[in-house]
């Protein structure tokens, strides 16, 4: 049973990083917004779903894989 909770656990969290990286559509228009997700703090600002990096639903996949 665990198991079982576990994967749905992870299937929800990589399906909202789908969304965050915009591979999941979540509207339903040719006109579609996107996110970004900074950590702020003082002067100093990240962008922590940088394409640049890599998406975030991958960088997740591959810290889950089940080996």
């Amino acid at each position: 049973m665990v198991d079982v909770a576990c994967e749905a656990a992870e299937t929800a969290i990589f399906g909202v990083f789908c969304i965050i990286d915009g591979v999941r559509a979540i509207e339903n228009s040719p006109d579609k917004g996107g996110y970004e997700i900074y950590y702020v703090k003082a002067d100093h600002r990240q962008l922590l779903n940088d394409p640049e990096v890599g998406p975030l639903h991958d960088i997740f996949q591959s810290m889950t894989a089940r080996r």
